[in-house]
C-alpha cells in the first residue's frame, strides 16, 4: 500500500512539473492585440504551440498588479514600432499561454 502512494506522489510530482515549465515563443512582430479589464491577448505573426493550454491562436498577458503594466507598455510600443518581440511563457490562464516576460529582439 505504501508503494502504491509512493508510486502516485512520484507521479504527480512529474505532472505538476510539467504543467509549470517555462517556454519561449519565437521572435515575431505583433499582429493583434485585446484589452480587456484583467488581461491583454496578443497575437504573433508567427505564433507556435507553447505550454499545454487548449488554445493557441493568443498568449495573454494578465494585469494581476502593477509590475505587468511595463510589459503591456513595451507590446504597445512594439505593435505601433512593428519590432519583433518574444515572449516568456509559464501555465495556462483562461486557457491562454501567460505571459511572464517580454524581450524586444
Amino acid at each position: 500500500m505504501i508503494k502504491i502512494w509512493l508510486i502516485l506522489l512520484v507521479l504527480l510530482g512529474f505532472a505538476s512539473h510539467t504543467v509549470n515549465a517555462t517556454s519561449y515563443s519565437s521572435s515575431a512582430e505583433i499582429d493583434k492585440m485585446t484589452a480587456g479589464k484583467e488581461f491583454a491577448r496578443v497575437r504573433l505573426k508567427v505564433m507556435g504551440v507553447y505550454e499545454e493550454c487548449e488554445k493557441q491562436d493568443w498568449y495573454i498577458l494578465e494585469f494581476g498588479d502593477d509590475t505587468r503594466l511595463p510589459m503591456y507598455s513595451m507590446l504597445l510600443a512594439a505593435k505601433a514600432s512593428k519590432q519583433a518581440v518574444s515572449f516568456q511563457l509559464k501555465g495556462c490562464k483562461h486557457g491562454y499561454a501567460v505571459i511572464t516576460h517580454v524581450y524586444n529582439q
